[in-house]
């Protein structure tokens, strides 16, 4: 006699992975391990309110004053240095704050820009390379005090002129009402300029004079006013320098020591601390300890290429120009030949927020802190200009790189959700999103893109199987924003 023969096997166990709240670009973790929410491979998105949102962008600059609005002219050659000359006119009792521009042609520039010039002057023609500039209040008048490879120079309203006796700056800063400079050489020697007067380099007792340091730090590259104290960071090591008063009493202090290279190019205030990078990672000084910032950006991302980063601090936001490895490849469908940079890095000092801006090859940037009006500039390397504007704002409320819309692209790691024992099937994808985008679904190497329209919520029928799964959104625009993504899964 026969019987029917029964079937034993197991029906599959469904589960619903939901993303309910993105979190955005994360580094220092492998990728197999990173949750579906985050991603090692995000630009031009940043997290926000739980969802995928447009970050950060470049757009025209235009400075929004109470009274009117201002667009600044642009420079015909290419931009290779911007600083922001802070004046009050004390004859007519107004700011006459300027921009000044150096550019590729050797030219000094100047713009004034509360009166809302619409040319710029030209002070020098054939200007020596600027290393660094920095003002201050000689007397009753704003000058800006600029260090060339030919010397250092003083920038009265648009009088310029030699200064006698100041040694080779690469770095200064006003603090206490004398100048601090870092110089040339051996790197090892902190000048300083007399009291009231950074004109004075002379080296006598009661007016200008130096300081020597020992060398197992390295060079002295980037000196700061912070907090009532100087800061000078060496290449591996941070000195603490008390100088008010009389220079008998200068005092000296090593404060942080390391064996990784500090990038001085990457040293800004922020607020309450000073941030940096180094050959380990992103880290932050508060006057006493160095702490590292770890998920911000892996040290192997940017090996050998941080040299050439910047950085700087405008409303709450350090931005650092840099080279990430990851992110000049093939994957979403962005390559080009970065000459220092390929991106923009910004880290929110107060939330931790990072958003990647792609395919940026910076060269400098300038932030303009007004009385009555504010923007952060920037430039690109001159050899790579995409954009005819030399100077750009960088803008929170806009994603568009140089007036145009850019390139979005969000995705996960491969993962294997937590079950590498079970057998699993990828039945299908849910997710919202405002406006259309290109998602795509990658089983164990292989990948399917699917178009979906804005608007509404869109289910995606897979019915794949796979060990490791990841997943990606793309699109081109601005006003983009994605919610909810949730994955359906069988398993056995």
């Amino acid at each position: 006699m026969r019987y029917a023969r029964k079937s034993t096997m197991k029906a599959p166990t469904r589960r619903n992975f939901k993303i309910n709240a993105f979190g955005g670009y994360r580094t220092g973790i492998a990728e197999n391990l990173v949750d579906l929410s985050d991603s090692k491979f995000c630009y031009n998105f940043v997290a926000r309110d739980g969802e995928l949102t447009e970050g950060t962008g470049t757009v025209r600059a235009v400075i929004k004053f109470s009274d009117s609005n201002y667009t600044l002219p642009q420079p015909k050659n290419a931009v290779l240095s911007a600083w922001y000359y802070k004046r009050f006119d004390s004859e007519n009792e107004e700011r006459d704050d300027r921009l000044l521009v150096y550019t590729d042609s050797g030219e000094l520039l100047s713009l004034s820009l509360y009166k809302k010039s619409t040319e710029y002057v030209k002070l020098v023609e054939n200007f020596s390379k600027v290393r660094t500039a920095f003002s201050y209040r000689l007397g009753n008048t704003d000058v800006m005090l600029i260090s060339t490879d030919s010397g250092l120079y003083k920038l009265d309203e648009e009088t310029i002129q030699k200064v006698d006796g100041a040694p080779d700056i690469v770095d200064a800063c006003i603090h206490y009402e004398r100048a601090f400079a870092c110089v040339k050489g051996e790197g090892i020697t902190l000048w300083f300029s007399d009291s009231l007067d950074p004109t004075d380099w002379t080296v006598t007792s009661g007016r200008g004079g130096y300081i020597q340091f020992s060398p197992e730090n390295g060079a002295l590259n980037k000196v700061l006013s912070f907090g009532g104290y100087l800061y000078v960071f060496r290449d591996y090591g941070i000195e603490r320098v008390t100088a008010y008063g009389d220079e008998s009493e200068f005092n000296v202090k090593c404060v942080y020591s390391s064996t990784d290279r500090i990038f001085s190019n990457t040293v800004s205030v922020c607020g309450d601390r000073i941030m940096f990078l180094s050959e380990k990672g992103l880290h932050y000084f508060d006057g006493m300890n160095v702490v590292a910032l770890r998920g911000v950006v892996d040290s192997d991302e940017y090996e050998g290429r941080a040299r050439f980063a910047k950085s700087t601090y405008y409303s709450g936001v350090y931005y650092l120009a840099l080279y990430v490895k990851s992110l000049d490849t093939d994957e979403g469908g962005l390559r080009h030949p970065f000459t220092e940079n390929n991106c923009i890095l910004s880290y929110d000092t107060v939330s931790g927020r990072v958003d990647i801006m792609m395919d940026y090859d910076i060269y400098g940037f300038c932030p303009l802190t007004m009385h009555d009006g504010s923007i952060m500039l920037t430039y690109f390397y001159p050899e790579h200009q995409k954009s005819t504007a030399r100077l750009l704002s960088i803008s929170t409320e806009n994603c568009m790189r140089c007036g145009s819309p850019v390139y979005m692209y969000w995705r996960t790691g491969m993962t294997d959700l937590g079950y590498p024992e079970k057998k699993k099937s990828l039945k299908s994808l849910t997710v919202r999103s405002s406006h259309n985008m290109t998602v795509g679904v990658m089983l164990d190497g292989v990948t399917k893109e699917y178009a979906v329209r804005g608007g509404a919520q869109k289910k995606l029928l897979i019915n794949g199987r796979f060990e490791k799964m990841g997943m990606y959104f793309k699109t081109y625009g601005i006003k983009q924003r994605i919610s909810t993504p949730v994955v359906t899964v069988d398993m056995r």
